[in-house]
């Protein structure tokens, strides 16, 4: 681990071997559900992913869903628990809908079209974007850890002088 942290890594320690990686499985999980709601027509791709990119997924990123958990009250969480878990999707295959799209040779944007459709100008503005601003999330990420370890530093050394 100390290898990776060197490295500019963030490891985890992985307590016992589970299928897939932790964040995989993280991130399959809210596949599953966007898929479950937009097979459902409970709304569309854009709006599904819109909900995530101007809710969750900003908080996510920052803090991880269990400290998002702490800070909104474990008490509201799991009274919302309580009710949304049975109606949150268990499938234990991919929707129909996904397997259309990938016999049909709709693969994302490698192939120019998936739940979205990819022009050839339009997706390397797509990616430039998404890369200059996770760049940016990680470097205001590692400033603010930069920060609290040279606090850390300064804090450590004014009680070593007293």
């Amino acid at each position: 681990m100390d290898v990776s942290r060197r490295i500019g890594k963030r490891p985890i320690l992985v307590k016992h071997d589970v299928p897939g990686f932790v964040g995989n499985r993280l991130q399959f999980a809210v596949v599953r559900e966007a898929l479950h709601i937009l097979a459902e027509g409970v709304a569309s791709a854009e709006d599904i992913d819109t909900a995530m990119t101007a809710g969750p997924g900003l908080r996510y990123g920052l803090l991880g869903p269990l400290r998002t958990a702490d800070l909104g009250g474990l008490d509201i969480f799991k009274a919302i628990s309580d009710y949304l878990f049975a109606e949150l999707s268990g499938a234990k295959k991919p929707p129909k809908l996904m397997a259309d799209l990938v016999k049909q040779g709709k693969l994302g944007a490698k192939t120019g079209g998936g739940f979205y459709t990819y022009s050839k100008n339009d997706l390397p503005k797509i990616i430039d974007r998404r890369d200059r601003v996770l760049l940016g999330f990680l470097r205001v990420l590692e400033e603010e850890s930069h920060a609290k370890t040279t606090s850390r530093k300064a804090r450590k050394e004014r009680q070593a002088k007293t």
